[in-house]
């Protein structure tokens, strides 16, 4: 059974869909710019993914995708930062890789307010004429119509090509690319899933769990990326690094064989569902 808005002309539910989403994206901003905690700068990026990838689908103006794009990757670094130092707090890193932690820290000091001035500067200055942007946005058909499953059945396909391709344990560079057609594919799958419930409904839980593995195994590579930059600085505790090299090792091996079985899951759901 689709949901209610399924039987909306294409044009209107683009125009809904889209502006819901910017809304969301304006009022992440808003709790950033109070306080721009972990949690807070993530759900901003998300709202930001989540916008960007309703109007790929939807086919609106490129330059409106590069514009988020840009605003995204502008907090993307910042995140890193908090990831990692959630990580050497955490358990099995030594106490003596907490120096390395304030080093982050004060990086985060100086980029963490710049990013979030970009992101409340784009709310005040972008937003409203965004918004204009996607209120003009046209569709042929209805929202339930071919042309928007074609579109998303087209990134599903493109995820199982590389789902098929996959090395094991994959490469940095495959996991990255997968999870960016992943992201891609479920919030896609998230704006369409009223008008299809009963295949979206089988394929999002497969595409959520490959995201949040793929994730994983992403944090994983930035870590191992950061402690070889460090080891080319010749940073003290040369001992202390390698050591946290081999955990993090352990941390990507465990990673990959979780990406396996949900590689498998991922390949037996969509060889029922992608015809």
């Amino acid at each position: 059974m689709t949901g209610p808005g399924a039987s909306l002309p294409a044009t209107r539910a683009a125009r809904l869909r889209s502006l819901e989403r910017l809304e969301a994206v304006r009022a992440k901003t808003l709790v950033v710019a109070r306080d721009p905690s972990p949690e807070a700068v993530h759900d901003l990026r998300v709202a930001l993914r989540r916008l960007r990838a309703a109007i790929d689908l939807f086919e609106a103006p490129h330059q409106l995708v590069r514009e988020l794009k840009a605003l995204d990757e502008a907090l993307a670094r910042c995140r890193d930062r908090q990831v990692r130092l959630e990580w050497l707090l955490g358990p099995g890193v030594p106490r003596a890789a907490r120096a390395l932690g304030k080093r982050e820290e004060q990086r985060l000091r100086t980029e963490l307010p710049a990013a979030v001035a970009t992101a409340v500067r784009w709310h005040e200055r972008r937003a409203e004429a965004f918004a204009e942007a996607l209120g003009q946005l046209e569709l042929p058909g209805r929202f339930e119509g071919h042309r928007l499953h074609h579109r998303l059945a087209k990134w599903a396909r493109a995820v199982d090509r590389q789902v098929d391709q996959l090395d094991a344990p994959p490469s940095t560079k495959q996991a990255h690319r997968l999870r960016l057609r992943v992201k891609k594919l479920r919030y896609g799958a998230e704006v369409l899933r009223e008008v299809d419930p009963k295949t979206l409904g089988k394929l999002l839980p497969v595409i959520r769990r490959l995201q949040t593995v793929l994730g994983d195994l992403h944090d994983a590579d930035l870590r191992a990326a950061w402690l070889r930059q460090n080891e080319r600085r010749k940073r003290p505790r040369l001992e202390m690094l390698r050591k946290l090299e081999r955990k993090v090792e352990r941390e990507r091996r465990r990673e990959a064989r979780r990406l396996g079985k949900a590689a498998k899951a991922w390949t037996e759901v969509a060889a029922s569902v992608l015809e």
